[in-house]
C-alpha cells in the first residue's frame, strides 16, 4: 500500500506542470503569474522526484538491514 500512493505524487506533478504551461501560454506574463508559473513547475518537478528518492530511501534501507542481519550473523560465529 505504500508504494501506490507515490504514483499519485507523479501524476500529481504532472498536473502542476500542465497547469504551469497553461498559465504561461494563456496569460499576459505579469509578474503574479510569473511567480505562479515558476512555483508549479517547481511543485511539477519537486513531486515526482520525491517520489522517485523516497522509493530509492525504502529500498536501500530495506537492504542495509538484511546485510545488518547477515554481518551479525557472520560476527557472532554462525556461518551460513
Amino acid at each position: 500500500m505504500g508504494e501506490r500512493w507515490q504514483w499519485l505524487k507523479v501524476i500529481a506533478g504532472l498536473l502542476f506542470l500542465g497547469a504551469a504551461a497553461l498559465l504561461y501560454l494563456s496569460f499576459p506574463r505579469t509578474p503574479k503569474i510569473l511567480v505562479l508559473v515558476f512555483l508549479f513547475v517547481f511543485l511539477g518537478l519537486y513531486y515526482p522526484f520525491s517520489a522517485l528518492f523516497f522509493r530509492w530511501m525504502l529500498k536501500n534501507i530495506d537492504d542495509f538491514r538484511k546485510g545488518r542481519e547477515e554481518f551479525g550473523s557472520r560476527k557472532k560465529g554462525r556461518r551460513t
